[in-house]
Formats: C-alpha cells, structure tokens, sequence
C-alpha cells in the first residue's frame, strides 16, 4: 500500500485538478480509489470531536482538548520543507494576530519536523503561532493520511467543522485561498455554533 501511497503523491503533486492523474488506467484506478477513499475518510471526521490530547509547544505552553472549548480553532498540520506549508506562513501570522485581537478565535499547529528544525523555522520565517512537535505529542490524528498542510476548523465545543488538506506553493495563491475560504470558513462557524 505504501508504494501504491508514493505513486500518488508523486503524481498528484503537481497535476491541476482538470488534469488525468496518467494515461495508465491502472494507475489512474488505483489514485482514484485512494482519493475517494480519503475524501470519505475526511467526511467521517466532519461532525467528530478533536480529542484526547496533551501537549507543549516549542515555548513550554501547555494545551489539551480542554483549549478548544469557548473558541473557534484552526488547527493545522505542517512540516519544514513543505512548499504549500511555508508559502502560508504569512497566513498563519495572520490568523495569530486575528484570534489576538479577538479573543474568540485561536491557532495551534502540529508539525512532523523535530524540535531544532522546528526553532530554527520559527525563527527564519518569524513564526508567531503555537508549534507542537507531531513527533513526541499527538498519536492517531490524521495528517499523514490525507496530506499536508492540513487544516481544521473547531467550533467552540471542541467539534470538527472544516477540514481540507493541500495547497499551493504560490503565496499569492496561498493568501487568495485563505482570503476567500479559511477566513470565511472560520468566522462563519464562530457565528454559527
């Protein structure tokens, strides 16, 4: 499964979704499947709580499920040499600075990359939001399986309300994305539940 795994994130790296992932069928049945199976996986976290953990980010703050009760939480998924993941680095600053001027949103983030990596991140890219190392902290949540960035939406009990999982190496296409649906998406569901 794990080679059938790299077959498709090779190809589906740097395809456009108007695109045939081949021109194998074999290969294109097997990426399809794979997708669809993801695609259901992700659905089935839809309406679930974001639970069952403990953590301490890079600067010694700790944080459960408890933390996510009273806000709405974008929760992301993230690692160094990610190219989606650093072209919306900005974006993460500015989801920091919006849930510190309105006390109803926050951030955290969940990386792979050990802690120096991680130190030596936030500082080159000037890193203003919760890092948790991946690595000694959350077991069983689902960012290996359906990519990275990943990101989740919480309402203020804890639920999953959002989640999409890819991006785009271009920052301008990175902050359009987060302009016109994270955004949205986050102060909708603040509103809605």
């Amino acid at each position: 499964m794990k080679f059938f795994l790299i077959i498709y994130l090779l190809l589906t790296t740097y395809q456009s979704k108007s695109q045939k992932i081949s021109n194998n069928p074999f290969i294109d049945s097997i990426t399809k499947s794979y997708s669809e199976k993801r695609n259901i996986e992700k659905q089935e976290l839809l309406g679930s709580e974001f639970k069952n953990f403990n953590v301490i980010d890079i600067d010694g703050v700790n944080y459960s499920e408890k933390d996510l009760l009273g806000k709405t939480t974008f929760i992301l998924f993230w690692f160094e040499s990610c190219s989606p993941c650093k072209a919306a680095f900005p974006m993460y600053n500015e989801i920091t600075s919006i849930a510190k001027a309105d006390q109803k949103f926050q951030i955290l983030s969940f990386t792979t990359d050990p802690e120096l990596n991680i130190k030596i991140a936030a500082q080159e890219n000037c890193l203003l939001f919760p890092i948790i190392s991946f690595l000694n902290n959350v077991k069983g949540y689902p960012s290996f399986k359906f990519g990275y960035p990943l990101y989740l939406i919480t309402d203020k009990k804890g639920i999953i309300r959002y989640i999409k999982s890819g991006g785009n190496p271009d920052k301008e296409k990175a902050k359009l994305f987060f302009d016109s649906e994270i955004i949205p998406v986050m102060r909708e569901i603040e509103k809605s539940f």
